[in-house]
């Protein structure tokens, strides 16, 4: 398939040629397009390097156009910042959208808005649900976690008509773990050749398989805690004790009586930790921008039989939905990644959020790689930071709130 090159001229980090045909009454023909803006989110600063789509969004959307000569109804999957989502809009396609991570779907609006679309018009479905992507054209960017992969295509396996199934990504994440879960779920599994290092996969005729929901898997390391930890697929640390939440473990601080946040939560065993050891904890929230990790922290502590007082769990964009000063403890296992890309600009909006919503005298308390140098940006934010203890690869950082 020939495919048109998308990029203007002189390249910047947020222009997005969409490779798709505007439609609508402010157009002079079928043929014209449009230069879309898009930012990751939260919104990077103006000269970052970085960039809210790649090839392999725009390969999906050049192969999808054979389909789009009538409208149609389309379920997007997994679309990282909203590149699948803003293009299909502003051509005037029916869409839906389903991603796991709060952040994905906040891009995705954020991008509609600043391209003057209504991101409303797009219907976002909090679940995977066969029933409700049926009878669209369904595309999906492959995500990095296998088990959520496998997740997403017993979905797909189950639903009973679909116009086609069609997965973009790089070339160099379709490896052999890859084509085998495609082939586990889908007869015909269809890889195109490689254009700017990114191919497509379309699937057909779904295996005759057994309907089953997923699966969380038992991480035994966990039995000297006295807890049993489950994940649900696209949970950070599937089946096993995250190493740096293992060293934090051991220099929890003392919260009874407090009220806290566990942001970041996973699946939820910091938590677990604390309610075990502060069954006095007045209040425990925990957050995550991920649906899953709240689940699975929620099936947590379900399963463990554990109680405090007040117990909340939210799905949120670090903590931007908090009220100021209402908390007395967060502590943080911060990610520093985003999708792929090795960034700290989450961890430092999860500090600022922090010192927000903490109390006067409150303590923000982090695990971190010792690489990452969180104890400047504490001390650039809070005017002093303590190490509370250290090993070869991380260190347990507080700061308190003046």
């Amino acid at each position: 398939m020939a495919v048109q090159e998308y990029l203007n001229p002189v390249q910047t980090p947020t222009s997005f040629e969409t490779p798709l045909s505007i439609n609508n009454e402010n157009s002079s023909t079928q043929e014209d397009t449009r230069t879309l803006t898009l930012w990751r989110y939260p919104k990077q600063a103006d000269d970052s390097p970085l960039q809210a789509w790649d090839t392999a969004d725009a390969l999906l959307l050049n192969t999808i156009k054979v389909y789009l000569t009538k409208q149609i109804k389309i379920s997007i999957i997994n679309d990282g910042f909203g590149a699948l989502t803003t293009s299909l809009l502003a051509a005037n396609h029916k869409l839906s959208s389903y991603t796991d991570s709060k952040v994905s779907a906040l891009a995705s609006i954020q991008n509609c808005q600043v391209n003057q679309l209504d991101s409303k018009a797009v219907t976002f479905l909090p679940k995977l649900n066969p029933d409700e992507i049926s009878d669209s054209l369904i595309i999906a960017k492959l995500p990095k976690n296998l088990a959520f992969l496998e997740f997403i295509l017993k979905q797909l396996n189950q639903v009973t008509k679909a116009i086609d199934i069609v997965f973009s990504a790089k070339a160099n994440d379709i490896n052999a773990s890859v084509k085998k879960l495609f082939s586990r779920y889908f007869e015909v599994v269809d890889i195109s050749l490689a254009w700017k290092k990114s191919r497509t996969i379309t699937l057909s005729k779904p295996v005759a398989k057994p309907y089953s929901q997923f699966n969380y898997w038992q991480a035994t390391d966990t039995k000297s805690l006295g807890i049993s930890l489950y994940n649900a697929p696209n949970v950070f640390a599937r089946g096993k004790l995250d190493i740096g939440a293992a060293f934090f473990i051991e220099h929890l601080p003392n919260a009874e009586n407090k009220k806290v946040v566990d942001l970041a939560c996973g699946n939820g065993v910091l938590s677990l930790v604390l309610a075990k050891h502060n069954p006095d904890i007045s209040h425990l929230t925990l957050v995550d921008e991920s649906q899953m990790a709240v689940e699975s922290a929620s099936y947590n502590f379900e399963k463990n039989a554990l109680t405090v007082p007040s117990l909340a769990f939210k799905q949120n964009d670090c903590l931007s939905e908090f009220e100021p000063e209402s908390v007395d403890i967060v502590i943080c296992n911060p990610p520093f990644h985003q999708q792929k890309t090795i960034t700290d600009h989450i961890a430092w909006q999860m500090f600022k959020d922090a010192k927000r919503i903490l109390k006067k005298g409150g303590e923000l308390r982090i695990v971190g790689n010792r690489h990452l140098g969180y104890h400047i940006k504490l001390n650039k934010l809070f005017n002093h930071c303590q190490q509370i203890a250290s090993n070869s690869k991380f260190v347990v950082l507080s700061t308190v709130k003046n």
